[in-house]
């Protein structure tokens, strides 16, 4: 996360305080470059967020989550970003960059989904399948995405036998 988090702090500091920079790199037109300048700083917010989602999204798949990952994938672009954006569209005066702002609030949720799943996760992964040992649980193994770490426990009768 600390690595994906910095790179990120570069790149929105680029789109936001220079996004006409690289609108001009595929445009000629001023106007353009200056919609697309707003848009960009719009999308600079969620290169912030996207550091985590990622990491998150990673992480589940690895852990074979693959289906939260389609879910909440789905949910963050049909449940959020293209509502957002339709809504945003039709405010009057409106300006790409708020159109723009569908993105980080799609990013928001699916974030909070991810945090919601894995402290799931955590609090489901420290049971006792045998239902029967209370505090006796001994960490087996360990997996860590940037600063999270989930802990498998299993109980000391399962813990002994191996």
């Amino acid at each position: 996360v600390a690595v994906s988090l910095c790179i990120s702090v570069f790149v929105f500091y680029f789109n936001f305080f220079h996004g006409d920079l690289l609108a001009g790199i595929f445009a000629n037109d001023h106007a353009v470059i200056l919609e697309a300048a707003d848009y960009l700083k719009a999308y600079a917010i969620d290169c912030l967020l996207t550091s985590f989602l990622f990491c998150f999204v990673g992480y589940f798949s690895g852990l074979g989550k693959t289906v939260f990952v389609m879910t909440q994938g789905i949910l963050g672009a049909f449940g959020v970003r293209i509502p957002v954006s339709f809504a945003m569209s039709r405010l009057p005066n409106v300006r790409l960059f708020y159109i723009g702002l569908a993105t980080p609030c799609s990013t928001v949720v699916q974030v909070l989904l991810c945090l919601g799943y894995y402290a799931h996760l955590a609090g489901t992964l420290a049971v006792c399948r045998h239902g029967h040992c209370g505090k006796g649980l001994r960490v087996r193994h360990a997996a860590a995405v940037g600063i999270f770490s989930i802990r498998v426990r299993v109980c000391r009768a399962e813990y002994r036998r191996r």
